[in-house]
C-alpha cells in the first residue's frame, strides 16, 4: 500500500526459480521490488526495490501460508530465516527433474533442513522409499505434490536411489531417480 492510499496486487515480469521482479500499480514501474533467494549460499533471502513511493509489501508464503509485511524501503536481511530449504522436483513420465537419469543428483547436504516438493506435472506417479533417509514411499496424483521434511546427517552421507512405482506408460521402466547426500 502507498502512502496515499494506493493498494494492488504484485505482477510478475516473468518465470523465475529463485528471484522475482514484480511490478505494482503500473507496469511502467512506478514501484518495481525484486526478491532474491540465496539460502544455499547466505541462509537468507534478500529483496530490493525502485521507485518514488514509500510503500507496504505484504508477502504470504504459498507453501506454508506464514505472512510477512514490510515496508520499503526493503531490507537486505528482511528474509533472515532460512531455516528450511525449498526444493522442487518436477515428476512426468519417465522423468523426474532434477534427480532423474539425465540430471545431476537432487544434492542435500547434512545438517541442513530440506523441503522436498515432488510434484507430479501429467499423470499419477509413485515415489520408492528410501528407508535411510526417512523417506516413505507414496503416490502422486496429477497436479499433486509429494512433500517431505527432511535434515540428512552426515552419517547418511552417500548416493540413494528411488524410482516411479506406479505405471505411467511404455517407458515406466526407466524413471528413476537419485539424491546424493554431501
Amino acid at each position: 500500500m502507498t502512502a496515499n492510499g494506493e493498494a494492488g496486487v504484485a505482477y510478475g515480469f516473468g518465470p523465475v526459480t529463485d528471484a522475482g521482479d514484480f511490478w505494482f500499480l503500473s507496469p511502467d514501474g512506478e514501484v518495481v521490488f525484486g526478491a532474491l533467494g540465496a539460502c544455499d549460499f547466505t541462509r537468507r533471502f534478500s529483496s530490493f526495490s525502485s521507485g518514488p513511493t514509500t510503500f507496504q509489501i505484504v508477502f504470504t508464503d504459498i507453501s506454508t501460508g506464514d505472512v510477512r509485511t514490510y515496508t520499503s524501503p526493503p531490507d537486505p536481511d528482511a528474509f533472515a530465516d532460512c531455516s528450511t530449504v525449498p526444493l522442487f522436483v518436477t515428476v512426468s513420465r519417465y522423468r523426474f527433474s532434477p534427480g532423474g537419469p539425465d540430471d545431476p543428483p537432487i544434492r542435500l547436504s547434512s545438517g541442513v533442513t530440506y523441503r522436498l516438493t515432488f510434484h507430479s506435472a501429467d499423470v499419477e506417479h509413485g515415489i520408492s522409499a528410501i528407508p535411510a533417509l526417512g523417506i516413505a514411499a507414496a503416490r502422486v496424483a496429477p497436479g499433486s505434490d509429494y512433500v517431505i521434511t527432511i535434515t540428512p546427517t552426515a552419517e547418511q552421507r552417500g548416493l540413494y536411489y528411488f524410482a516411479c512405482t506406479h505405471v505411467c506408460g511404455a517407458d515406466h521402466g526407466s524413471m528413476h531417480g537419485a539424491i546424493e547426500v554431501e
